[in-house]
Parts: C-alpha cells; structure tokens; sequence
C-alpha cells in the first residue's frame, strides 16, 4: 500500500508477466483447459490432498 500511496503502479509491485518457468509448466490454454477438466470431476477433499503433497515435495 505504501508503494501505491507514493506513485508506484500496482504493475510494478504485481508484475503481470508469469516469468519463462511458471508459462512453460502452466503450458497453454488448451493444455490447462484439458488438466483442469479432470480436477473439476474430483472431490474437493481430494484435490486440496494432491496440492499438498505438491506443495510438501516444493518446499521439502
């Protein structure tokens, strides 16, 4: 807030580029489309499970 309260663009602060990494693990629209269909299908319980295995092996 205090970088906004002083002039500086929020796009400056939250650039809107993912970064070369993240774009080519997202893949495309398509690609994410088609991933994301099979999620939809799951329980809730079982997705938020598999973001935390993700997210243990990340930060492991």
């Amino acid at each position: 807030m205090l970088g906004i309260r002083v002039g500086a663009h929020d796009r400056t602060l939250f650039p809107v580029d993912n970064g070369e990494r993240l774009n080519a693990a997202l893949g495309d629209e398509e690609r994410r489309e088609s991933m994301l269909a099979v999620w939809r299908e799951r329980p809730f319980a079982a997705a938020t499970a598999r973001i935390r295995e993700l997210m243990d092996d990340l930060l492991a």
